[in-house]
């Protein structure tokens, strides 16, 4: 991926092979955008988070006094 500053429309190269030009990736976890859109990401994360506190819920905890 480029950025939109990149106005070179030229292939870019690594090992002899050219690469894809993708619009969106994900990097260490984090989607990145080409139009630095956030949107992805947040998404992503909000999913991740919602999984983790529905588990949560079912791990047979209960409030309250004993």
């Amino acid at each position: 991926m480029t950025t939109s500053a990149w106005d070179n429309s030229s292939d870019i190269q690594a090992a002899g092979m050219d690469l894809e030009l993708v619009n969106v990736f994900c990097y260490l976890g984090s989607y990145i955008a080409y139009n630095r859109s956030c949107e992805k990401d947040v998404k992503v994360r909000i999913g991740k988070a919602a999984t983790i506190f529905g588990k949560l819920g079912k791990s047979g905890r209960t409030t309250g006094s004993a």
